[in-house]
Formats: structure tokens, C-alpha cells, sequence
């Protein structure tokens, strides 16, 4: 027998329309766009729970049946453990939420105040700055020095990128040692990305990053589409310590500040007919 999964998806419609109509009120949200944020809420509440639950698990759980403790006395611990929990964790996410939340508005209304008013985009697209970034070597890594020290070095590299991130830029989410970070300003994307490669130990691992500027379809806190794409295909032609830039990025942060351009040629990307116009992006001087 195969547990079912609970999800929003899983919401009964009219049970969803029913919360819009209360939590909607007054607040134009469209239903395809109430349902997508209702699947994002589930999405992190449920990666929420899981995480909760597997380190209870591997922290504290495995260890009292290492020490030989009842079952019975685990479940009690465990009982104890989620009415602890969960008073904490309430109000530490509803703070957490707005702090972010008022962040993040801030951001789209400096967005709207500098944007280039050219020609309108399709409902639920957007333009932005698109950048991929990984570790060079990373499956020799884990060869050579296990799996334990490999996250390890994961987990220092996506805290890195995430520690120094332009104000406008967030990641998106991470794949393996694969982050992805979306923008609004090519400029300072790519500006953030030359210094995180240029300032990397030579004897870490060293990252590599794509950076393209395009449009992208925005569905469940995610971003699709072909240029979305095509900049995970721009970070693959990357070696250790490179960052690669589309021309789009070019026409977008010539003049940044500290950065040099240096064209590469015309390069056939995997997935694309036409090919794609690569620089290599590096400090000046």
C-alpha cells in the first residue's frame, strides 16, 4: 500500500475557493495566481515538516535506539519534542515572513520605479537576470574525499553565494552543487559573479557561472522558459574560475565597474539551433 502525499493539489477546489474568498478579500489576486501561491505555501511548509521530522530522526531518535531506550520512551520523547516545536517555530516563521516579505516588496517597488518601460510582456513573465552557478570537479570531489566532505564543501559554497548576493538577487534553488540565483540588474549579477570566482582560494574548488538576461515564465515560485534554459547551458561551457556572459548581459552591464568583457565567438549551445554569442566576464586589470 503506497501512502498518498499531502499537497495543495490534493485541496479539495471549493475548499480552495473558499479560502481565497476569505483571504483574497480585498486583495486582487487572480485564482490561477491564488492557486500558485497556495502550492508554493505547500511546498515549503511540507520541505518544512520533512526536515523537521528527518532531523528529529537522525539527531535525536536514532541515537536513544543506539542507547538501547523502549520504544515506548521514544515516542513519548518524540510527542514531546513536536509540542515543543511547534509554539517555536509559529511565530519565529510569521516574524521571518514579514521581515522577508517587506524586503521583497521593497525590492519589486524599485523594480517598477527603474525599469525599462519598452515593449509589455505576456501575463505571468518577467524579465530578469538569470545566473548558474557550480563547482568545477565536484563529482571527483566526492571520489576523492567522500561524501561527508564534499557536501561539506557544497554547503560553504551555496552559503558563499548566497552571504554575497547583490540586494536584488536571491537563489532560486539548488541542485547538487548547482545553485541557480535570479536578478533584476545583469550589471550587478554579474558583477557579484566575477568577484565570487575571482575570490576563490586556489586551492578550493573552484566555481564556475553563467550569466544570461532574458525573459523567464514565473509559475510556483520557479522560472521557466528558454532563456532560463539557455543560461543552465552557458555555466556547462564554463571551466573552473570562469564566469561566461550572453550578449544580452554585455549590451546590459557594459561600463559596470571592474569588469572586463572579452568575447569568446559564436558557441552551438546543447538544445539550440541558433548559436549563442559568449564572453568570458573578469576583473579589470
Amino acid at each position: 500500500m503506497t501512502a498518498s502525499f499531502p499537497s495543495c493539489d490534493g485541496i479539495r477546489r471549493r475548499d480552495l475557493l473558499k479560502i481565497g474568498a476569505a483571504s483574497t478579500l480585498g486583495f486582487s489576486l487572480s485564482l490561477p495566481a491564488f492557486l500558485q501561491l497556495m502550492r508554493v505555501y505547500g511546498q515549503v511548509i511540507a520541505q518544512i515538516a520533512d526536515a523537521e521530522v528527518r532531523l528529529i530522526h537522525l539527531y535525536v531518535h536514532e541515537p536513544l535506539m543506539r542507547a538501547g531506550v523502549p520504544s515506548v520512551e521514544i515516542a513519548e520523547e518524540m510527542e514531546g519534542l513536536t509540542r515543543e516545536a511547534l509554539p517555536f517555530a509559529a511565530p519565529f516563521m510569521n516574524y521571518l515572513h514579514g521581515r522577508l516579505l517587506a524586503h521583497f516588496v521593497e525590492q519589486d517597488m524599485i523594480g517598477h520605479m527603474e525599469a525599462d518601460l519598452g515593449e509589455a510582456l505576456e501575463e505571468g513573465r518577467l524579465r530578469v537576470a538569470i545566473a548558474f552557478a557550480d563547482l568545477a570537479g565536484y563529482a571527483r570531489l566526492t571520489v576523492e574525499l567522500g561524501d561527508e566532505a564534499a557536501v561539506g564543501t557544497v554547503e560553504r559554497f551555496v552559503e558563499a553565494v548566497a552571504q554575497t548576493l547583490p540586494v536584488d538577487a536571491r537563489v532560486v534553488k539548488t541542485l547538487g552543487d548547482e545553485v541557480m540565483v535570479v536578478g533584476s540588474d545583469p550589471a550587478a549579477l554579474t558583477g557579484w559573479a566575477v568577484e565570487l570566482a575571482s575570490g576563490t582560494a586556489p586551492a578550493d574548488p573552484q566555481p564556475r557561472i553563467g550569466v544570461h538576461y532574458g525573459e523567464a515564465l514565473y509559475r510556483d515560485g520557479d522560472y521557466y522558459g528558454r532563456d532560463v534554459n539557455q543560461a543552465a547551458r552557458v555555466v556547462a561551457r564554463a571551466g573552473g574560475g570562469e564566469v561566461l556572459v550572453t550578449r544580452p548581459v554585455v549590451d546590459m552591464a557594459a561600463g559596470t565597474d571592474g569588469v572586463d568583457f572579452n568575447r569568446i565567438g559564436e558557441v552551438r549551445l546543447k538544445g539550440f539551433s541558433e548559436p549563442t554569442e559568449l564572453f568570458i566576464a573578469s576583473r579589470k586589470g
